[in-house]
């Protein structure tokens, strides 16, 4: 049972889009992946815009309804969507759902809310979940202005708490200057010592999912 746990240094950094190009790194190579986003929050069911996991897979891929554990309608941190929604998140039932999916394919892709300080309970945070899971980490982070700080207090809090699987994967949306990005790469690497950072390029179509070749195999 092998988890990658995708989490991003803030909120819409590109967690589908690098969740859909492993998705589809891991299929190219022959490799039984799955998809699993546990909570989703801000839409109304899987097959809403907003849905992640539609995002991901598509309509086609199956029957994604089984790709949520939960979904709640207001688009916030899950604890607080999920007390709007008079519902209270049970962190056993939600580990054992997650571990029974992983189970059931080689790799499984699970997509976190947020960042890793996001609640999924009053005290139980995104970094407990991917540490009770023994998963291996994939931070997203951006590729301009602002990263150097974001990326190093969420490597370095991985750290603290002994998760050691990270690979960080910085997406450049926008098209940022090359420069930039060097320093930027140049700098992580150096205040953290985690080596391997994969950029991937601003893509036009996601209809027309490129393959990267992440190195996670």
């Amino acid at each position: 049972m092998r988890i990658l746990f995708i989490t991003g240094t803030d909120t819409d950094v590109g967690k589908s889009i690098i969740a859909k190009l492993l998705y589809h790194y891991f299929e190219e190579n022959n490799i039984d992946v799955d998809y699993f986003k546990p909570l989703q929050t801000g839409c109304k069911n899987v097959y809403s815009e907003d849905s992640d996991a539609l995002k991901v897979l598509g309509k086609s891929n199956g029957n994604i309804t089984k790709k949520c554990y939960k979904i709640f309608t207001n688009p916030k941190a899950p604890y607080y969507a999920a007390k709007d929604d008079n519902y209270s998140i049970d962190i056993q039932e939600l580990v054992n759902k997650i571990k029974r999916t992983a189970n059931d394919s080689e790799i499984l892709i699970c997509e976190g809310a947020g960042g890793l300080f996001v609640p999924i309970t009053k005290d139980y945070c995104m970094i407990d979940l991917i540490k009770e899971l023994d998963a291996e980490v994939i931070l997203v982070t951006r590729a301009g202005l602002g990263t150097q700080n974001h990326t190093i207090l969420s490597i370095k809090a991985l750290q603290f708490c002994n998760i050691s699987k990270i690979n960080i994967i910085m997406s450049d949306s926008k098209g940022i200057d090359s420069q930039m990005i060097r320093e930027n790469i140049e700098i992580i690497q150096h205040l953290t010592n985690c080596n391997d950072i994969i950029l991937v390029p601003k893509i036009e179509d996601l209809k027309d999912v490129p393959y990267m070749n992440f190195n996670l195999i």
